[in-house]
């Protein structure tokens, strides 16, 4: 219920580098624990946790169909850093504004999590947390150029479910079999996985 934050905000606030990393295994255990990058590409993901329905759920949003590396991806609103950015924190807020209409201005932001690396692209994607109490639907203005749809995702079914692999398809059209979050015929794997399990752990923690 909505009294949960305080106890989920003391839970975002324990950091721990290692169980961050054990999350980012379990769910990619195929990509490198410490990825090698050279001048990578800076982007920033805003994680929101709203309180919606009578519950506190995860957005994310469904990337309209592309040629291109994240097509019709589940994934968290966010983008390419710009040079009036102040922050990687500013990249995320301002993307999720420009992505899905919501003001930076409902969030408190409690804690990060571990940076994710995309070879494919190149991109060092910074991910924020961001906790919304005055949430509310009609806030949502979606970028159709960007955002095809959203999915609200329950915190309690995150923590209750674990991992599936399933076969997805990655760049080039390459199959391979790969741990997953399914959730409503959703299928959630690669670096949005990753967020979503290490924020599923960092949720988990006594």
């Amino acid at each position: 219920m909505k009294q949960d934050i305080t106890k989920y905000l003391n839970r975002l606030s324990q950091e721990n580098n290692a169980i961050s990393l054990i999350a980012h295994k379990e769910a990619a255990p195929y990509r490198k624990t410490q990825a090698n990058y050279s001048n990578p590409k800076i982007s920033a993901v805003l994680v929101p946790l709203v309180f919606h329905q009578n519950q506190w759920q995860i957005i994310m949003i469904i990337r309209p169909k592309y040629d291109g590396h994240h097509s019709g991806q589940i994934a968290f609103p966010g983008g390419k850093a710009e040079p009036q950015d102040r922050s990687t924190k500013e990249t995320a807020l301002r993307e999720t504004h420009e992505e899905i209409g919501l003001s930076p201005s409902i969030f408190q932001i409690p804690t990060t999590l571990y940076k994710v690396y995309i070879p494919v692209s190149n991109y060092l994607i910074y991910p924020y947390v961001g906790v919304s109490e005055s949430f509310n639907q009609n806030q949502l203005k979606l970028d159709p150029t960007e955002v095809e749809d959203v999915i609200f995702i329950p915190v309690n079914w995150l923590l209750h479910t674990t991992l599936k692999n399933i076969l997805v398809t990655g760049s080039g059209g390459m199959k391979f079999k790969a741990p997953a979050f399914v959730y409503d015929k959703h299928a959630i794997w690669g670096a949005s996985c990753m967020m979503l399990n290490e924020l599923k752990h960092r949720l988990s923690i006594s």
